[in-house]
């Protein structure tokens, strides 16, 4: 890896350490389970630890510190962070439902457990199609648990607001990156993170409504790999394709329906013809008129092929034995459909505006890859849609392309308000008093977007009540410690509480009669099934839901809060067959 002759800043290096020590946790468990040795915990820290040190003292030592750009970087991440722990308070459990959580958290389980990855086909009867899963968000979230003291369950909105909050800052990253630098280009690159939380329902609602937890930290992986692109096409740095390739692999092992567009971006920057290197003090917008250069393809494509050959060892390894996994980009589920609602008209004029000027100005070395990178996930999104349609069914996959979409979007938001700054045409772009216009303005986009968060989560658009809490936590570990976990019945409020109860906590497998009838978890066939005789000993009641009759012909055994383990006063029977 040949010195980066100070092409990043102080604050890049500081975030490509994060996003490759996360990546390196993932590919060397993987690579650890593949030759039979177990990712401890301890193995992993080093794992992890060893090359984020490296990356920042390498890079550090040679990158150039801006102190108003690492100080505004560190406020993005710091503060999204806090905030998403804080609207988590006090438990820090997850915020959101549905039963992609309870899948989830079943793979944490077993890594927790063993510390291996799945071998014994099995354990498909207590996983199911988790036992195919890509398992690298799986991987951190166990590790987390064990390193805060704790367990996956509890660790898991921690890493939900660290992936977050490390996109917020890449965000921020890239677009100051492809701003000119004779703008304040700080406090406009600082709108494009603001800009993100204009729409909860692609920022926030991916864990604070549906659990989407690999998809989550893949966007993590994917918006660093869009941020090594964009410093491989300006620089031409082999090192940023190492980097990349580590981020890909990782990025595959997460979630691979993302791995495409990166991929695709990858390939098309091979093929147009490269950024001229330009003196320092060229303003880094300008546009020039670029020839093909055999000898420049060759070599970007050989700067490739360093990315790109790490990223398909791994697929060809995890796809051997695994290729029914494929079906999922063809599946269903409840997702939200794009709409102006859920971005507001400010941030679709903006961000659709900051997309055109890129894409119309291709020849620009900077915002070329924005554009490119923007357009590829909309061509997946439409390949993904004509899957779908093909085999059937809802074009699931195809919406959910619209989370990572955002990102491009948010940068697009900077692109705008950086174009409209140089519009105004004076000399004087960099004075003092423009420059505090513009962190006015972003200071006001903050204060347009705060308003609805002040009161979150309860003010959250996007938030639905938690599926899971500590007293019901405590009472299932309970009841499975004392009590026969096929024998206990679930009077909650949420059919997700109940599959989580029944699945994650109690252990139940997912193949039985009662695993697959929905009234298992539905509240009101549940109470007519407590005030039947003859029904299940036990049951996990929520006392806030059940109705004084229930408390009548129960005994409850022990409590945990407003959860309790009630006992059936009168004739009981269980069949075990969960």
């Amino acid at each position: 890896m040949h010195e980066p002759e100070k092409t990043v800043t102080g604050s890049e290096s500081i975030a490509v350490a994060f996003a490759a020590s996360a990546a390196f946790i993932v590919v060397f468990a993987y690579v650890a389970d593949r030759v039979g040795v177990a990712f401890t915990p301890v193995l992993m820290l080093a794992a992890g630890g060893l090359p984020a040190a490296a990356l920042i003292i390498v890079l550090g030592r040679w990158a150039l510190w801006d102190g108003g750009e690492t100080a505004t970087f560190a406020g993005i991440v710091g503060a999204t962070f806090g905030w998403l722990l804080w609207i988590a308070r006090p438990t820090l459990f997850p915020l959101g439902s549905g039963p992609d959580l309870t899948h989830h958290l079943l793979l944490i389980n077993y890594i927790e457990r063993h510390w291996t990855l799945v071998h014994d086909p099995g354990v498909q009867e207590f996983l199911g199609e988790m036992v195919q899963y890509t398992p690298g968000s799986h991987i951190l979230t166990a590790l987390a648990g064990v390193w805060t003291g704790s367990n996956g369950l509890h660790a898991l909105h921690g890493v939900m607001a660290a992936s977050a909050a490390l996109k917020a800052g890449f965000v921020f990253l890239i677009a100051r990156r492809v701003l000119p630098r004779d703008i304040p280009s700080v406090p406009i690159a600082a709108l494009a993170s603001i800009s993100l939380f204009a729409s909860q329902t692609y920022f926030l609602g991916s864990f604070a409504q549906y659990s989407f937890l690999a998809q989550v930290v893949a966007e993590c992986f994917a918006v660093a790999m869009f941020w090594m692109l964009i410093a491989w096409d300006q620089d031409q740095s082999r090192w940023a394709m190492v980097i990349a390739g580590i981020l890909g692999a990782a990025l595959f092992l997460t979630w691979p329906i993302l791995i495409g567009p990166p991929l695709v971006v990858l390939g098309l920057l091979v093929i147009l013809p490269a950024p001229v290197r330009l003196k320092p003090d060229t303003p880094p917008d300008t546009t020039v008129r670029l020839k093909p250069d055999t000898t420049s393809v060759w070599a970007r494509f050989g700067d490739a092929m360093v990315c790109v050959v790490p990223i398909a060892i791994v697929a060809v390894l995890f796809s051997i034995g695994r290729m029914d996994y494929v079906v999922i980009a063809g599946t269903g589920g409840e997702v939200v459909s794009p709409a102006v609602r859920a971005y507001g008209w400010p941030f679709v004029v903006l961000s659709s505006a900051g997309l055109l000027i890129a894409a119309f100005r291709l020849t620009n070395r900077c915002t070329r890859t924005v554009a490119l990178f923007a357009g590829a996930i909309l061509f997946q999104a439409g390949a993904l849609y004509l899957f779908a349609h093909a085999r059937g069914n809802d074009p699931y996959m195809a919406r959910k392309m619209f989370y990572i979409f955002l990102y491009a979007q948010a940068v697009g938001v900077a692109v705008t308000v950086g174009h409209l700054w140089r519009l105004i045409g004076t000399a004087e772009r960099r004075s003092i008093k423009l420059t505090a216009v513009a962190w006015a303005i972003a200071a006001g986009a903050l204060l347009l977007v705060a308003r609805p968060l002040a009161g979150a989560p309860k003010s959250l658009i996007v938030g639905k009540h938690p599926a899971t809490s500590p007293e019901l936590e405590e009472a299932g570990k309970w009841a499975r410690e004392h009590v026969d976990p096929h024998c206990v019945d679930y009077l909650v409020g949420d059919d997700n509480t109940a599959y989580w109860l029944h699945l994650a906590v109690l252990g139940n497998p997912r193949r039985g009669s009662r695993t697959g009838d929905n009234a298992t978890y539905e509240l009101t066939p549940a109470l007519v099934r407590w005030l039947t005789p003859g029904g299940l000993p036990y049951a996990i009641a929520d006392l806030r839901v059940i109705p004084a009759d229930i408390g009548d012909s129960s005994e409850v055994v022990t409590q945990f809060g407003h959860v309790a383990v009630i006992k059936r006063k009168g004739l009981s029977s269980c069949a075990v067959n969960p």
